[in-house]
């Protein structure tokens, strides 16, 4: 039975990653708020969520997927490139939801939902993988040299 109930369990990663999201969500807000005194809505949206999104992939190099090695910018570039494709599903998932007549704010807390899991995922194995391993042929493993 404890072993059922572990396998439920987030891993202390997944929370990290949920921790580090939600502040940053909440951020996010802030800033935008603040800006909004200062500068035009539009131009608030986009310089509060750049912001955040490189914070948060600072954030989650250094303290969700504790990544010390590798080259930071070809990893902010699949970082970029990961948020790009959970958007497109997070989006998809939105309007599937609406399509089946799902009020909006339950069709928005599903979608952030499909998205969180799957950008967790791709952070996770795709744009801090440990052992993520760039092979020039299929003939070609690691362990050849």
């Amino acid at each position: 039975m404890k072993k059922l109930i572990e396998g439920f369990a987030l891993s202390k990663q997944a929370v990290r990653f949920l921790c580090i999201g939600g502040s940053i969500t909440l951020f996010d807000w802030a800033m935008f708020v603040l800006l909004s005194r200062f500068i035009s809505p539009s131009t608030s949206f986009i310089v509060s969520y750049t912001v955040a999104v490189l914070v948060r992939f600072w954030l989650d190099r250094r303290i969700t997927f504790a990544v010390r090695e590798g080259n930071w910018r070809w990893q902010l570039f699949r970082y970029f490139l990961s948020c790009g494709i959970t958007f497109c599903i997070s989006f998809a998932a939105f309007q599937l939801a609406r399509y089946f007549e799902v009020p909006q704010f339950p069709a928005k807390v599903f979608s952030t939902g499909c998205g969180t899991i799957l950008g967790f995922c791709l952070f996770k194995f795709f744009v801090f993988a440990q052992s993520f391993v760039w092979v020039s042929s299929p003939e070609q493993t690691p362990g050849d040299s």
